[in-house]
C-alpha cells in the first residue's frame, strides 16, 4: 500500500442509475493530502450498463477503475476491490450512497485522533427516496420501522454498550459497510470480509465482532452524514431483503456463537442445546406457513389491499407477519444450507 491517501471501493451489482448518482458525488469530494482512488467493483462479471454509468462521470483527474467478478456477492466484491487498492486508508461504500465535500475530510481527521481505528459515518435516507416512501402505504410502514430503530438510541444517540469519545465520536461494538474506513493494514490483518454470508448481509457485523474482539477501536461519528438513496417501496422488496438477511444471521450466530446478537426466530432454527424445546417446537409450526402458496398469497392480498387503499393501520400486521414468515423461511434454509461451516479462521 502506498503511504498516504486513500482508497475509496465501491461493490455493484445490475443498479446503473444509483451507481451513477453515488459516483457523480464522489467526483465532487474535496481530495485530501494524498488524494484518493475510486474503485468499483461489479459483481455482474462485466455488465454494460455499469460500464457506462462509470465512463459517464469520469472527470479530470477522477477515473474511477472498473473490476468485475462472476456474482460472488458484495463481501467478495469489496475483498476484490481491497486486493487492488493502492493508498493507506481503505473506505468501503455502497452504490446507493450520496456523500458530501467534505467527507473523506471528516474521515481522516478521525483516523489521525485514533489510529488503527475503523470509523462509520449515520445514514439518513435522501429527500427522493423519503419522497418515494412516503407515496406507498408499504413505504410508509417501512420508514416508520426504521424511524422506530433510530428512536432506539434515544436522544443520547447512544445504544446499549456505547459511549462517546467527545462532542460527535462515539465508540460502538458493530459497524456497517455502507460507509466504513480503517487502514489497510486493519483489514489485512483481519483477513477482510468473511464471503461465506448470503448476498453480502451481515458479513460487515461480522468483521466487527472479529475487530472487536482483536482489540480494535470501532467508533461511530455522527457529523458525517450520508444519503441512503434506495427507497424501499414494496412488500416483496423487503421479504427477500429480510429472508436472506435471516439466513446471514443464522451464519453469524454461528461463527459467534457467544457474542452475535440472535433473535428469537433465529434460535429457533440455528441449532444448539440452549434452544429450549418449546422454542425449536413453535419454530417447526411456523414452517407450515412459509410455504410458496402461503408466501405467495400474502403479498398478492396485501397488493390488493394496497390499491383498495385500505388505511395504512389495517395493513400494518399484514405487512409484519408476512415479513416474519419470510424470516422464518430464510433461517430453517440457513440452518439446513450451512450446517457444515467452520468458524473463522481468525476465531480459532
Amino acid at each position: 500500500m502506498g503511504d498516504g491517501g486513500v482508497s475509496v471501493l465501491i461493490p455493484t451489482y445490475r443498479r446503473p442509475d444509483a451507481l451513477a448518482a453515488t459516483l457523480e458525488r464522489w467526483a465532487a469530494v474535496d481530495p485530501p493530502p494524498g488524494g484518493f482512488e475510486l474503485i468499483v467493483v461489479d459483481d455482474a462479471g462485466g455488465d454494460r450498463a455499469t460500464a457506462a454509468a462509470v465512463a459517464k462521470v469520469t472527470r479530470p483527474g477522477f477515473a474511477p477503475l472498473l473490476l468485475s467478478q462472476k456474482h460472488a456477492g458484495a463481501a467478495a466484491a469489496r475483498n476484490l476491490g481491497a486486493q487492488n487498492a493502492t493508498r493507506r486508508l481503505l473506505l468501503f461504500c455502497d452504490d446507493d450512497i450520496l456523500v458530501e465535500p467534505t467527507h473523506l475530510a471528516r474521515h481522516l481527521a478521525t483516523h489521525a485522533d485514533y489510529p488503527d481505528s475503523c470509523v462509520m459515518g449515520w445514514r439518513d435516507f435522501s429527500p427522493a427516496a423519503i419522497a418515494a416512501m412516503k407515496a406507498t402505504t408499504f413505504g410508509r410502514y417501512w420508514l416508520n420501522i426504521v424511524k422506530g430503530w433510530e428512536a432506539r438510541l434515544g436522544t443520547s444517540g447512544l445504544a446499549d454498550g456505547e459511549h462517546a469519545l467527545d462532542d460527535v465520536r462515539i465508540l460502538t461494538d458493530d459497524l456497517a459497510s455502507y460507509d466504513l474506513s480503517m487502514p489497510a493494514s486493519v483489514f489485512e490483518a483481519l483477513d477482510g470480509f468473511d464471503a461465506a454470508y448470503p448476498s453480502g448481509t451481515l458479513e460487515d457485523h461480522d468483521f466487527s465482532l472479529r475487530a472487536s474482539a482483536a482489540g480494535i477501536r470501532l467508533i461511530r461519528q455522527t457529523n458525517i452524514r450520508v444519503l441512503h438513496d434506495h427507497p424501499t417501496t414494496s412488500l416483496s422488496t423487503a421479504c427477500r431483503r429480510e429472508e436472506v438477511r435471516a439466513e446471514a444471521a443464522v451464519v453469524l450466530a454461528r461463527r459467534h456463537p457467544t457474542r452475535a446478537p440472535q433473535i428469537e426466530v433465529v434460535r429457533e432454527h440455528a441449532g444448539g442445546s440452549d434452544v429450549p424445546l418449546r422454542m425449536r417446537l413453535r419454530g417447526n409450526a411456523r414452517l407450515v406457513l412459509t410455504r410458496d402458496p402461503i408466501l405467495a398469497s400474502a403479498q398478492a392480498a396485501a397488493r390488493l389491499l394496497e390499491g383498495l387503499r385500505v388505511p395504512d393501520r389495517w395493513l400494518a400486521p399484514l405487512f409484519r407477519a408476512t415479513i416474519a414468515l419470510h424470516i422464518t423461511r430464510g433461517a430453517r434454509t440457513a440452518a439446513r444450507r450451512f450446517s457444515q461451516l467452520s468458524p473463522h479462521r481468525s476465531l480459532l
